[in-house]
């Protein structure tokens, strides 16, 4: 079972979840060519500081399979990209984007 990964820092955060996604929509377990997908989420702190808003979400190509250590660099790797380049583009070009590089 997939263990949600959830990294911030202080401005951002990064959710790492499966939301029973896989490569053609709705993950198959019986079909052997789908797999269970990543989807990450991106939540900025409201003024309210207590609190935290999605701002962008989307499924990725990678599987539920991963180790935790690649989780770990993948949401590193889309907190820095959302925190240089804070914009719709940035956010839906992560889905497909290589983010073990």
């Amino acid at each position: 079972m997939f263990e949600e990964l959830t990294i911030d820092n202080g401005e951002l955060m990064v959710t790492l979840s499966h939301e029973g996604e896989g490569y053609n929509g709705d993950y198959d377990p019986e079909d052997e060519s789908d797999a269970p997908l990543i989807r990450f989420t991106i939540m900025e702190r409201t003024e309210n500081e207590n609190q935290w808003e999605a701002i962008a979400s989307s499924c990725t190509q990678y599987p539920t399979s991963l180790t935790r250590d690649e989780l770990v660099k993948i949401a590193n790797r889309i907190l820095d990209s959302a925190k240089n380049a804070p914009n719709k583009r940035t956010y839906q070009a992560l889905s497909t984007m290589d983010l073990l590089q």
